[in-house]
């Protein structure tokens, strides 16, 4: 229900066919759409004085809105005086003069000139009008709106003053003012923006990770406090990257050089700053950003990026207190086990299978970075580990799926029956054909050690989802 239904008059000049049509045409609408119209083609009675119907009409204190049909007639007759034009003119235009905030007075554009030039009478030119020459439907609906007071774009509610304003980290700030430049270049079409940007986008990223170490509450917490610190920092990456794949402007290369920069350069190794918290915070920041962004590539099957950084050949250093000698390694080193939150007592009620894991489905990020969608991505990426050839310098040569526990429902892997699915997946295994795709999930094997202790259920694997044999056999 409404509250009100707006009352409008409609003044246009006389003698014109077509206009009066058209005038006639617009008031039956804005009628059925609500809007009650005092037309002098319906109210104007035989008898009556018309001076007199146009004085009142204009003054009458119901009227919510006056519309000015503006024509060539229209224009001439104002500006001169001439005819019933002439002497709403006269009535109307000492209210626009003396109250120059009003908007009762609208003028409603029906004709240009050869230059494009609106005829609006120049008592009311310098007033905001409403284009109705070009038979646009957008027209009819703002007008619309205005007299409903129902505007398309509407004044957002006043929010409260950022809280990065408060603190003395420059890059948070940087940080932020990136992802808004890059979603406005997007709304205008720049779809350069990010590629020549990304790299300083991740310098600001890096610099303000380290820069947080520097903070004096950040350097006594411990490691579950400073992951929640870094929250902020965390969100406004995911927030680029989903902009990014959005746009499909997201490329590996990108993320490769993301990931391994912050391997690298996370935390500061300068032998000053290092503690174990650092560490282990650090070491959470990139498993969850790894995971996370496997999960926006999963959304937006963006397969072939995906595939492209889990085969990639990162060179990260080997410890974190000198930082100078690098190796090859692959993406398992952002996969570990994080001592000092998986043996933190005091964070937590009771015990969980994994109490990274429990961490991590608290943070979730709406719309994409669900829970569950981070433990399928957590998932995937052990079950890629499992036939794809990735270097590594650990005992065991896989992924480590901390939240497999939370994964409910089915996977991918469960529609590769059908032919479209599997050449859709394809790109996601580096191959080009069935019969690769099956020889590569043929290694996708159940293991039933890939499993916490004490657990009833392991880990499953592609084959738990799909037989070899019915892969592909379907349209």
């Amino acid at each position: 229900m409404i509250d009100k239904r707006p009352k409008i008059f409609i003044s246009y000049a006389w003698g014109n066919k077509e206009v009066k049509d058209r005038v006639k045409e617009l008031a039956e609408r804005l009628r059925h759409d609500g809007v009650d119209v005092v037309l002098d083609i319906w109210d104007l009675k035989e008898g009556q004085d018309k001076y007199a119907f146009m004085e009142q009409s204009v003054n009458d204190e119901t009227i919510d809105r006056v519309l000015i049909i503006c024509d060539k007639v229209y224009k001439n007759k104002a500006d001169n005086r001439e005819g019933g034009v002439g002497d709403e003119t006269v009535i109307i235009s000492p209210e626009v003069y003396k109250h120059n905030q009003q908007s009762k007075y609208i003028p409603v554009i029906f004709e240009r000139d050869e230059n494009g030039e609106t005829y609006i009478p120049t008592y009311i030119s310098s007033r905001m009008y409403i284009e109705f020459s070009s038979g646009n439907e957008d027209d009819y609906e703002q007008l619309l709106r205005m007299l409903y007071e129902k505007p398309l774009n509407k004044k957002p509610p006043l929010g409260e003053m950022p809280s990065w304003l408060l603190e003395d980290n420059s890059e948070n700030i940087k940080m932020e003012g990136e992802v808004r430049k890059l979603k406005k270049a997007n709304e205008n079409g720049r779809g350069d923006f990010a590629k020549n940007n990304a790299r300083k986008f991740t310098d600001i990223i890096i610099n303000a990770l380290n820069e947080q170490q520097n903070v004096e509450t950040f350097k006594k917490a411990d490691a579950i406090d400073k992951v929640n610190a870094l929250k902020k920092i965390r969100d406004c990456v995911f927030e680029y990257i989903e902009e990014l794949a959005a746009n499909e402007e997201l490329s590996a290369e990108f993320l490769i050089r993301l990931f391994e920069r912050l391997y690298n350069e996370t935390p500061k190794a300068d032998g000053v700053t290092y503690s174990q918290s650092n560490v282990d915070c650090f070491a959470f920041f990139r498993w969850e950003l790894f995971i996370g962004v496997t999960a926006i590539l999963l959304n937006y099957e963006s397969y072939s990026i995906l595939y492209e950084i889990l085969k990639n050949t990162y060179f990260l250093r080997a410890n974190f207190y000198s930082g100078s000698e690098q190796r090859p390694s692959g993406y398992l080193e952002y996969n570990r086990y994080i001592d000092s939150i998986e043996e933190n007592k005091s964070h937590f009620d009771k015990n969980y299978f994994s109490k990274i894991a429990f961490l991590l489905c608290g943070r979730e990020k709406y719309p994409i970075l669900t829970k569950d969608a981070m433990a399928r991505a957590d998932l995937v990426l052990y079950q890629l580990s499992t036939v794809f050839d990735i270097v590594s310098y650990r005992m065991y040569n896989f992924w480590f799926p901390y939240m497999y526990s939370y994964v409910k429902g089915d996977l991918l892997w469960k529609r590769l029956v059908s032919r479209r699915q599997c050449e859709k997946i394809m790109p996601l295994l580096g191959v080009d054909n069935i019969i690769k795709l099956k020889n590569l999930i043929s290694q996708a094997k159940h293991n039933s050690g890939v499993r916490f202790s004490g657990a009833f259920n392991a880990a499953p694997n592609i084959l738990d989802y799909i037989k070899e044999k019915d892969i592909g056999t379907l349209p």
